[in-house]
């Protein structure tokens, strides 16, 4: 096959060609079923920024595209809004009232992708980002505890409707290491520093017992410290990942 001429690296050639071979078998699979058995797969990437969510997330809509499934990827909230507001109208949000806004998006975007009935939904920061970020406000007293219970009232509901949850880290250092090698301004960055990172992480690391608490029985959280990876590494262990869990889902719907 053509393939064979430009890939050189024969341990990573023998990866792809069993992903490839997982995913012909996975095709005959869904095949098998009949329409009313196929619900969407939905995941979702969440977690800090520069760990490889969007890039990871754009290779594994290719992965499945080109192996012929039905594949939709949400778009992402905040540009939604920034799409539809004016920056007059933006800088009268509050952070509350922006993730308030984001959620609902969220929510809205992945139900309409589920009313196309694709067997595969992807979330780049959807529904489960919204929700670090509530935690990240009750850690930094923008809301309180009160209002913090208020605002996650809905967590079970809203994972109930997710497959697979993943969510990526990676040490500070790291993550302002690549910052700067993606971009070529050598301002101070605003956000992407050690220290904004680190409270974010914590954050996080801070909220997954709560996410654990509310999960389904058929709901995977998957985390990830991407610091020693590669983009292409992540991109492999997710697609194996989903592939293993989109098995198993049709196993139990044979039985």
């Amino acid at each position: 096959m053509e393939y064979k001429k430009f890939l050189s690296d024969y341990e990573y050639l023998e990866k792809l060609e069993r992903l490839h071979e997982r995913k012909v078998k996975l095709r005959k699979l869904y095949d098998s079923l009949k329409s009313e058995e196929k619900e969407p797969f939905v995941i979702e990437f969440s977690g800090l920024p520069r760990t490889g969510k969007t890039v990871t997330s754009d290779r594994i809509y290719e992965f499945f595209k080109f192996g012929g499934f039905n594949i939709e990827k949400t778009t992402e909230p905040a540009a939604i809004i920034k799409r539809s507001h004016t920056p007059e109208e933006l800088k009268n949000f509050t952070s509350v009232d922006f993730n308030d806004e984001t959620l609902r998006i969220s929510r809205e975007e992945l139900q309409t992708r589920k009313s196309k009935r694709p067997e595969i939904i992807i979330q780049d920061r959807g529904v489960l980002d919204n929700y670090f970020w509530y935690q990240m406000m009750f850690l930094n007293n923008d809301i309180s505890e009160e209002e913090f219970k208020q605002k996650i009232q809905f967590l079970n509901r809203d994972l109930q409707t997710m497959d697979q949850l993943y969510v990526f880290k990676a040490n500070p250092r790291t993550i302002v290491l690549r910052d700067y090698m993606n971009e070529i301004y050598l301002e101070d960055r605003k956000k992407t520093t050690i220290e904004h990172v680190t409270k974010l992480g914590y954050g996080i690391d801070e909220f997954l017992p709560v996410i654990k608490n509310n999960l389904s029985s058929g709901t995977e959280l998957l985390s990830y410290d991407t610091t020693n990876y590669t983009e292409m590494d992540t991109s492999i262990l997710i697609a194996n990942k989903m592939l293993y869990g989109m098995e198993k889902r049709i196993v139990k719907i044979k039985k």
